[in-house]
């Protein structure tokens, strides 16, 4: 019998394994694809991140940081590895996120408010900035700032 054969039973179709086989290829193949297009699309944001004139700071409902710009880890003398080990409360002075905002799900409308925040620089010096903070449709926050 050849080799060729050995997958297809009497009436000449691949068998059930070699079906299998061939549709886990498939998926991986399509999953490969979105991986690279996610990794495309998150080297643009990040791009985007880096360009943009203000620092910025996401971070989720736990006040862990999870991501942030060079301008924020400038801002506040950090490296950004140094910045994304800190967590909310390491860097601001008097956090302030007013209750009925916390409270908020993230496709309500007005997820956003402005402040004035006291943010502690590394080496605790104080630094009086503005922000504008969003609550982001995954639940994470975004706070944008300004040095005044």
């Amino acid at each position: 019998m050849e080799r060729s054969n050995l997958n297809k039973d009497k009436s000449n179709k691949p068998d059930k394994n070699t079906k299998n086989f061939n549709a886990l290829k498939s998926q991986n193949e399509e999953l490969k694809k979105l991986v690279n297009e996610l990794r495309e699309k998150q080297k643009k944001l990040e791009t985007l991140a880096e360009e943009i004139g203000e620092a910025f700071l996401i971070g989720n409902k736990k006040g862990q940081i999870l991501q942030c710009n060079k301008k924020a880890a400038l801002l506040l003398n950090y490296t950004k590895e140094e910045l994304l080990l800190k967590k909310i409360s390491d860097i601001l002075f008097n956090q302030h996120v007013p209750e009925s905002f916390s409270r908020r799900q993230p496709d309500e409308p007005n997820n956003e408010f402005s402040s004035e925040q006291i943010l502690i620089q590394k080496g605790a010096k104080k630094l009086y900035v503005s922000t504008l903070t969003t609550l982001l449709p995954d639940g994470r926050y975004q706070d944008s700032t300004k040095k005044y």
